[in-house]
């Protein structure tokens, strides 16, 4: 792949869009619904966590809302993550019951985020990513 990252998803949703058409033979494992008010551009990062599916990409809209590059899917519907991120997301982890999100960004919610932030659902704060881990990254590589 020459060091480029394959979209998990894109807007398109082909397969979604055959489905709703009533396309025969179709695989009934695929559901639909969750394509045709999807996002503006490709979905590079895909998390699952409480009860959300949380997607990161080059999106700027997800469902007709203005959603930066990052939304929560919840309840039949897509959510803003506060006024997320000014570069595509590239990577996304659960960890220690918080969100952690990579990419080519240096804000998550007008913070500085330096490439790396974690969102915490529950005060709904993103935080700036620690320098460290890119220092300590250089001394042992």
């Amino acid at each position: 792949m020459n060091g480029s990252v394959a979209p998990v998803f894109s807007a398109g949703c082909i397969l979604g869009a055959a489905l709703a058409g009533g396309a025969t033979g179709a695989d009934t494992s695929w559901d639909y619904r969750f394509c045709p008010v999807g996002v503006s551009s490709t979905v590079l990062a895909i998390a699952e966590w409480d009860d959300a599916t949380y997607v990161g990409g080059e999106f700027t809209i997800a469902g007709g809302t203005a959603a930066n590059r990052i939304a929560m899917w919840r309840d039949g519907r897509w959510h803003a993550l506060g006024s997320g991120l000014n570069g595509p997301v590239r990577a996304m982890a659960v960890w220690s019951n918080a969100l952690f999100v990579g990419g080519e960004f240096t804000t998550a919610g007008g913070l500085a985020a330096d490439y790396a932030t974690r969102f915490s659902p529950a005060n709904g704060r993103k935080r700036r990513a620690r320098r460290r881990c890119g220092a300590a990254a250089a001394r042992t590589g």
